[in-house]
């Protein structure tokens, strides 16, 4: 729970350190028990909440004979299954947080590169080990990322409301729908619609609620 309610207090669920807790809440669990934790969140409240036009994009590459791989912020362990079930992908293809595990047990340790910001472009050489053809995203953390592509950058949904401030780099001064029209970058729509029956709480009890209490 210090965990849980460090990350809250933080307020930034997009930085290095709240992506590092992430691994570190995970500490002492199995990968098996992680991936069984993912899953089943998966199934009670997203299953079938994919974007249709995304699912469709996977399967034309994968008939063009495109090597489909996913990087996530996330730990790897918690997303691998239910990603790899739904959209055909060996669990190898999908790379995020990875932490080092010791007797059948996750540790506090983390391997780098962290997949944040730029630490996600490094874990494309690091881990996959060539340039893409193709990389899509969605957020300003992943514009380092889409950046390594040496062919076309695909942005879903992106804000054209925040102006990047100087921490951004070349982002700096524009929004990040702003920032991906200069590149000349693909930007796409998809329906991003929320869904008023999956509760999000930002309070330390809301998050306490959600743990002891996770059906409610």
């Amino acid at each position: 729970m210090a965990i849980l309610n460090r990350m809250v207090k933080d307020g930034n669920n997009v930085g290095k350190v709240y992506v590092e807790d992430r691994a570190h809440f995970l500490a002492g669990m199995t990968p098996e028990e992680v991936a069984k934790l993912g899953y089943d969140c998966y199934v009670e409240s997203y299953q079938g909440k994919f974007y249709p036009e995304m699912k469709q994009l996977i399967a034309n590459l994968k008939e063009y004979g495109f090597e489909v791989w996913i990087l996530t912020a996330s730990p790897e362990f918690l997303y691998q299954k239910f990603l790899s079930e739904e959209l055909g992908i060996p669990e190898v293809n999908i790379l995020g947080m990875k932490s080092v595990v010791v007797d059948g047990v996750l540790t506090n340790e983390i391997v780098l590169p962290i997949p944040q910001d730029d630490g996600k472009a490094n874990v494309i050489p690091t881990f996959i080990k060539t340039r893409p053809l193709v990389v899509g995203g969605n957020s300003r953390g992943d514009m380092d990322m889409l950046n390594q592509s040496c062919g076309l950058k695909i942005v879903v949904n992106p804000d054209d409301k925040t102006v990047r401030g100087p921490e951004d780099g070349p982002m700096h001064g524009l929004t990040v729908k702003g920032y991906w029209e200069k590149e000349g970058a693909v930007i796409v729509r998809c329906n991003d619609v929320r869904n008023p029956k999956v509760r999000f709480h930002t309070s330390e009890w809301g998050i306490r609620e959600n743990v002891i209490n996770p059906k409610e």
